[in-house]
């Protein structure tokens, strides 16, 4: 009864988890269906037209003026401009050769000068706007003189000045002003940059060699060096060859014939065996093994 009761309680456990599992897993599904409906709701459309701009704001407070910073480090050189225009030699226009003719040619034409404002200038001086008037006919150029602004007020018309390299005409008398600054004067001559280096000349020739000079006093002998170090002695010599052997001498004269030594004492005789040979044998034996001579 007992254990029918149990697995009765236990059955309808599990059921009761099973069916909340099963709600709970629907719920959950329920919720993701709903959230991406919500989602779609809030999709980004496309990027539309920028606007249009806005008013210009109030100029803002002007911020306090700063000290002057210090200096900063100097450029590098530039490169060497152009060479400057200048006065030529003035020459009588030619139609002919006016081609040939290089900006800032001097020219005279009918009394009056000129000067040529491009290379290769066409037309006539009096006419074509590749020429500037410098003097009218009957006008002359007074003697060209420094600017000095303390006399510049008695300048007369026409009088060629110099100020800064360049070099100038007074348009009227008792001009006003600094020149290429008042329209009282006109340029004739710009300044030039500093030309290019020339190239450097050609070696000159080699002098003639002078005399020898007087010889010197000798100087003072200098002290003795320290005597050096015993050098590593040297590997032995290979052996030379055998040398050549020499003549056989001259055979010497006989010496003298010696005096004739003393007699020895006679030696003892002994037999050894009945036979008179073989004992004669074995004492010849005996003696050499003792040293007795016979």
């Amino acid at each position: 009864m007992k254990r029918a009761l149990y697995q009765n309680r236990r059955h309808a456990v599990f059921k009761r988890n099973r069916d909340k599992a099963i709600r709970k897993r629907r719920f959950s599904n329920k919720r993701k269906q709903c959230n991406l409906v919500r989602n779609k709701k809030y999709i980004r459309g496309p990027i539309g037209f920028p606007g249009a701009i806005g008013a210009t704001g109030p100029t803002g407070i002007s911020g306090q003026q700063e000290g002057i910073g210090s200096t900063g480090a100097q450029g590098t050189r530039g490169a060497t401009g152009a060479t400057g225009i200048g006065l030529s030699g003035i020459v009588l226009f030619d139609p002919a050769t006016s081609g040939l003719y290089s900006q800032g040619q001097v020219v005279t034409y009918n009394g009056s000068t000129y000067i040529a404002n491009v290379s290769s200038p066409i037309g006539i001086p009096s006419e074509s706007p590749d020429y500037s008037l410098i003097a009218e006919a009957g006008v002359g150029l007074n003697g060209v003189i420094p600017f000095d602004p303390a006399l510049s007020n008695s300048y007369p018309a026409d009088q060629v000045i110099t100020f800064n390299g360049s070099t100038y005409l007074t348009n009227v008398a008792d001009p006003e002003g600094l020149p290429g600054m008042s329209p009282d004067y006109m340029l004739l001559a710009a300044r030039g940059d500093t030309g290019i280096t020339g190239a450097t000349g050609a070696t000159g020739v080699t002098g003639v060699t002078g005399a020898t000079g007087a010889t010197g006093a000798t100087g003072v002998t200098g002290a003795a060096g320290v005597t050096g170090a015993t050098g590593i002695t040297g590997p032995t010599g290979a052996t030379g060859a055998t040398g050549t052997i020499g003549a056989t001498g001259v055979t010497g004269a006989t010496g003298t014939t010696g005096a004739t030594g003393a007699t020895g004492a006679t030696g003892r005789y002994r037999s050894y065996g009945h036979n008179r040979s073989h004992g004669r044998y074995r004492s010849h034996r005996y003696n050499r093994r003792h040293g007795h001579n016979r």
